[in-house]
């Protein structure tokens, strides 16, 4: 989806998909960018800022879960610092992919067909100059053939005082060319987390 404010972008998700049949060969690859990110992104930043700025402060903030239902950010730290930013958590959040085809809106909290999800490698910051980025990538196999079109990244706790299902939200869904991944195939994504500059 591309970025529709006038002017420079500015904060933006670019995305490299990798598909391979059951032998290791390519046999799609696609990069995409100027996506979005979601409401719950600015959320999860405007709740970790505020927990800095006054962490005593009553304000919270309104986002909804990956199952639709409205729900408000803790209001405060819990026993002196903010629920669910520990080690209890720790490799709860995922990328997931999916087969649906919408386009994405600001408002989504889900994605629309759900297939699967996986833990990503380890984030790599990268800058030159004034560019900023965090780049990862989540490789997802399939046993059968599978259609795959959207990718989200899901977040776990940190806006909510409970680790469940209820606390699942996602920050970002991004669409791409559909792909049919074969039997034994895999489809790779990389994410690319541009704050400064965009992609050429």
């Amino acid at each position: 989806m591309q970025n529709t404010t006038k002017g420079k972008p500015g904060a933006i998700v670019a995305l490299k998909i990798t598909t391979r049949n059951a032998a290791g060969e390519i046999i799609a690859e696609e990069y995409k960018k100027d996506d979005i990110y979601l409401w719950n992104w600015a959320v999860l930043l405007a709740q970790i800022l505020k927990l800095q700025f006054a962490p005593m402060d009553t304000t919270t903030y309104a986002y909804k879960n990956t199952a639709g239902t409205a729900k408000v950010t803790t209001a405060t730290y819990l026993n002196g610092r903010q629920n669910r930013w520990g080690t209890s958590f720790e490799g709860m959040w995922k990328v997931q992919i999916g087969s649906g085809s919408n386009v994405p809106a600001i408002t989504d909290y889900a994605l629309q067909t759900w297939v699967k999800e996986v833990q990503p490698t380890i984030p790599d910051l990268v800058t030159l100059g004034n560019v900023v980025k965090i780049v990862f990538s989540s490789t997802f196999s399939f046993t059968a053939e599978t259609i795959c079109a959207e990718t989200a990244i899901k977040a776990t706790g940190c806006l909510s005082s409970t680790i469940d299902a209820a606390s699942d939200f996602i920050i970002t869904r991004d669409t791409f060319t559909p792909v049919t991944v074969p039997a034994g195939g895999t489809v790779t994504l990389q994410h690319e987390l541009w704050f400064n500059g965009t992609p050429s």
